[in-house]
């Protein structure tokens, strides 16, 4: 009977331990290492109901169907004025700096890329609430992991004001995320306009 018992316990032991193994292969295996530039850009011309079209055939190259995108306007001005008799939200025909929204895309053809549901910033009544093209619009692939570590720093393609791109990082991580380096963009997003001297005034 001793011997029995021996038996049954070593085997347990035996079975905790496989299972102890498999368990954190399946963790390590779900884990994705990340790091430079995980990202891919494109400016976007001109923006409808569903679909964006992007500047160039080498840009719309560089996504398929099925990828998640973010959808960013780069530039804009929007002054709240409310209760200081200037009748509300003031903004520049930019629209929004920072406007923003992900979408998935279903199809593409040629510099035509189509999402999966409408563009909601796009044929709104408020101007401040729609992108406009004229203000640095781009698409953002955007990768998604079950759950990543960041091995390496994490950057951005440095912003192009020539192309009107880059600069900026966005990605899921949909358990875990676990930081051995950095996700530094310092010096590389937008570059804005240079200060000009001058005398004025703001009143409110």
């Amino acid at each position: 009977m001793r011997q029995r018992k021996s038996y049954r316990y070593s085997f347990l032991s035996f079975f905790f331990l496989l299972l102890f193994v498999i368990s954190n292969t399946f963790v390590a295996a779900g884990q994705t290492s990340i790091g430079g530039v995980i990202n891919r850009y494109a400016k976007v011309v001109s923006i409808s109901t569903n679909s964006v079209e992007v500047a160039s055939q080498e840009q719309a190259n560089l996504f398929a169907e099925h990828d998640t995108i973010l959808l960013i306007q780069m530039k804009g001005v929007v002054m709240n004025t409310i209760g200081n008799g200037y009748g509300g939200i003031q903004g520049s025909p930019d629209g929004a700096i920072g406007l923003h929204e992900f979408l998935i895309i279903s199809s593409i053809s040629g510099r035509q890329i189509n999402f999966s549901s409408p563009i909601v910033h796009f044929g709104n009544t408020q101007q401040t609430d729609n992108f406009n093209v004229d203000a640095d619009v781009q698409i953002v692939r955007t990768p998604s992991y079950p759950s990543a570590v960041v091995e390496r720093k994490v950057e951005a393609t440095p912003w192009d004001s020539i192309h009107g791109y880059g600069g900026v990082v966005a990605f899921f991580a949909g358990k875990s995320l676990e930081l051995n380096a950095d996700i530094d963009v310092s010096g590389q997003g937008f570059v804005g306009a240079e200060a000009v001297p001058g005398e004025g005034s703001a009143i409110g």
